[in-house]
């Protein structure tokens, strides 16, 4: 096997880089209204001003030029661009706009992120990722990106880890929005799929040669006690609850019966789930094992060994 093409680089993840929660029209994003709930982070953190990669970026890009890295994926955020979900923010998409021209000054690729689970507050309010109607609003501010981007970037990916949005999202409750319904986290995980497809297709549309993929999070998993049944059972449903999240078509069948839910939608609803397949650049980052304990019907009983 031929190794794999690498670049020195950097990531910047989200709201915990650029942050600026307020600036030039940005909106509230679910990360936003989650940090104020009294415990939800530890010591009551923010995360404001972050790296505060929005108003150090032209230092931010100088230091990786002088470090000699040659890419940097950064995280466009839905609230600054489209604040509501609707109307663009045309001054928001100006700073990635400077952000994608001074890389490529320094001979830096930008590998821009567009969904770094800052889903804008007012979406959530509908529903968030469990409404449906948000794969059509992400399909909406996506096409708002490479229109004006398009023509400098090589390279997209359309969602970061969407395990994490979906499951810690809404059953496990501990990332925002803070929800612990295990129906809707399945509905999360299928519809942030499908939004993916969705993008893929708009960003191919304005930028045919791009690449676009989506950064996945797989782990492996064992049993934290291998003589405990349940754990054993845990471990065999562990695929289905987090890694076979990615596969779309099959949410709405696949072990339904482990987890008690079902996932309904329109005629089409399979068909329309399969453009979240094949043939996509999927940046894999390096993360944890997982121990598998007793977890029944609920989604995401687990625990971290690393």
């Amino acid at each position: 096997m031929s190794a794999l093409p690498t670049r020195p680089g950097a990531c910047g993840t989200g709201c915990r880089a650029d942050r600026a929660t307020t600036a030039d029209g940005r909106a509230w994003s679910i990360w936003d209204t989650f940090c104020e709930r009294p415990g939800a982070v530890a010591g009551g953190d923010t995360g404001e001003p972050a790296a505060d990669h929005y108003r150090r970026m032209s230092d931010d890009v100088r230091l990786m030029s002088e470090l000699g890295l040659r890419a940097y994926r950064f995280s466009i955020a839905w609230p600054r661009v489209r604040p509501a979900g609707c109307a663009v923010n045309g001054t928001g998409l100006d700073f990635y706009e400077r952000l994608v021209d001074e890389l490529l000054e320094h001979g830096i690729a930008p590998w821009p992120t567009l969904y770094h689970w800052d889903l804008p507050q007012e979406l959530e309010d509908r529903g968030g990722w469990a409404n449906r109607d948000t794969v059509y609003r992400f399909a909406d501010y996506v096409g708002s990106v490479p229109r004006r981007l398009g023509d400098r970037v090589s390279n997209w990916t359309t969602l970061n880890e969407p395990w994490c949005a979906a499951f810690l999202g809404y059953a496990a409750g501990v990332h925002a929005p803070g929800r612990t319904d295990p129906r809707a986290a399945v509905a999360a995980g299928h519809h942030l799929l499908l939004a993916h497809g969705q993008g893929r297709e708009v960003i191919r549309g304005h930028a045919p040669g791009a690449g676009a993929g989506i950064t996945l999070n797989p782990f492996p998993v064992h049993p934290n006690d291998p003589e405990d049944a349940a754990d054993v059972e845990a471990e065999q449903s562990a695929p289905f609850i987090g890694q076979q999240v990615v596969a779309a078509a099959q949410v709405r069948q696949a072990r339904a019966g482990t987890v008690g839910v079902r996932v309904e939608g329109p005629p089409g609803h399979e068909a329309t789930a399969n453009r979240v397949g094949a043939r996509c650049v999927r940046p894999v980052p390096y993360g944890a094992q997982r121990s598998a304990e007793g977890i029944s019907h609920s989604l995401c009983r687990h625990r971290s060994t690393t």
